[in-house]
């Protein structure tokens, strides 16, 4: 049985393939990214989420962050905390708690920027390293 599969290409070589878990777009790189492209050094930020569940607090302790994408999907992402948060006194507090995720800005889309958590080791709980966000949640000066 094959599957037809709907493809859209952006001008920045990111690729929209089909739909991934709950039904949302699968955002993979082009494989007909140039040689240009692959060697452009993409900028980095934080991508500013929210803690919003302790999985454990045994050393280092491990958290819940949320992000929402500019189509105001959720996506989670389950890791230590000194991945999110240098301050880890903020979270004892109380949760839902801001942080932030390392990331490289990709590419710009329509209304919002491309950017991939991938080079820094961190994916969504369903895989997913590339998220289209608004350009006011990223801090740029903090990396």
């Amino acid at each position: 049985m094959s599957l037809s599969v709907p493809v859209s290409t952006s001008l920045f070589g990111i690729v929209a393939v089909g739909v991934g878990d709950g039904g949302r777009p699968a955002l993979l790189p082009s494989p007909q990214a140039t040689r240009h492209d692959r060697f452009v050094t993409p900028e980095e930020a934080h991508l500013r989420c929210e803690a919003v569940s302790w999985i454990s607090q045994d050393f280092p302790g491990w958290v819940r962050v949320r992000l929402v994408d500019v189509n105001n999907t959720s996506w989670y992402f389950v890791d230590k905390v000194p991945v999110f948060t240098a301050d880890s006194s903020r979270l004892e507090a109380r949760l839902p708690a801001p942080v932030h995720i390392l990331c490289s800005i990709v590419g710009r889309d329509v209304g919002a920027l491309v950017v991939s958590t991938a080079p820094h080791g961190v994916e969504a709980e369903d895989g997913q390293c590339l998220f289209r966000v608004h350009a006011g949640q990223l801090d740029r000066h903090t990396v």
